[in-house]
C-alpha cells in the first residue's frame, strides 16, 4: 500500500489516521506525508495545493488525498536521437519519453512530447490561407 494522506491534514501539518475510499490499486495507508518527503518538495506543494483551492473552491477539501511517493524510474535503454529530436536511425520517428529513455516521469514525458511537437511544427511548410 502507498502511503496517503488528506490534503487538509497534510496542510496543517497532522497525520492523517482514516483516508477516503481511493481508485490506487495497490491501497493506501493513513500517513504523514512530511516524514516521507523533504521540506523542500512539502513546502511548494502546500503552496500549489493552497493556490489551487483558491481557484477551484473544495480542491483542498476533506475527501481530496495525496498518495505518495510517485517513482522516477527510467528506460534502462535510449534511442539516439538528433539536435531536432528524430531518431538517428530513422528521420521522421520522434522517439520521446520515458520508454526512449529521455523523462523519468509523467511531467518530464509530457514536456519532452511538448518538445517534440515543436519541433515537428518548426520542420512544416507554411501553409497560405487563402
Amino acid at each position: 500500500a502507498a502511503p496517503a494522506q488528506r490534503v487538509v491534514d497534510f496542510l496543517t501539518g497532522q497525520s492523517s489516521t482514516d483516508l477516503p475510499r481511493s481508485s490506487y490499486p495497490l491501497g493506501v495507508t493513513p500517513s504523514d506525508l512530511h516524514e516521507v518527503l523533504p521540506p523542500s518538495i512539502t513546502g511548494p506543494m502546500k503552496d500549489a495545493l493552497r493556490d489551487f483551492d483558491r481557484k477551484l473552491a473544495g480542491f483542498a477539501g476533506p475527501q481530496a488525498i495525496l498518495i505518495a511517493p510517485e517513482t522516477r524510474t527510467t528506460s534502462p535503454i535510449r534511442f539516439e536521437r538528433t539536435e531536432d529530436l528524430q531518431s538517428t536511425t530513422l528521420p521522421g520517428l520522434y522517439p520521446i519519453g520515458e520508454g526512449a529513455g529521455y523523462a523519468g516521469g509523467i511531467i518530464s514525458s509530457a514536456l519532452d512530447g511538448l518538445r517534440a511537437a515543436r519541433a515537428i511544427a518548426a520542420g512544416l511548410p507554411l501553409q497560405s490561407c487563402g
